[in-house]
């Protein structure tokens, strides 16, 4: 219950709060309060503008790898199917050259057959 009490009497405090506040800083900073107001407001706007160029920055860079990362992807799959290809390729050979070494084996049977006769 003491809680209850408590907040609700807080909201009322706040406000004569803020004022005395604002009365000791009158009295600590006089005249020059307003000066500093304005530029504690620069650097609050200076820190936001740096924040949302970064912000900005990030996703274009963001932007930027996931191009490199896609034309790579597509650059790597290139090369695998001509890697295929040339693979491909090469075992046709293999199997045109055992079909001669075969043909020759054959050739060389009959030129023995025939030298036997």
């Amino acid at each position: 219950m003491a809680d209850k009490e408590n907040n609700i009497e807080m909201p009322k405090m706040k406000g004569a709060t803020d004022q005395k506040i604002d009365a000791i800083k009158q009295l600590i900073f006089g005249e020059n309060i307003q000066e500093y107001d304005e530029e504690f407001k620069q650097i609050r706007k200076n820190i936001l503008d740096a924040k949302t160029e970064l912000a900005n920055k990030l996703a274009e860079t963001s932007k930027e790898l996931k191009n490199m990362i896609e034309t790579l992807r597509e650059n790597h799959d290139k090369k695998i199917e001509d890697l295929r290809g040339q693979m491909l390729d090469e075992v046709r050979n293999l199997d045109h050259k055992k079909l001669d070494r075969n043909l020759l084996g054959d050739l060389l049977q009959e030129i023995g057959g025939k030298i036997k006769e």
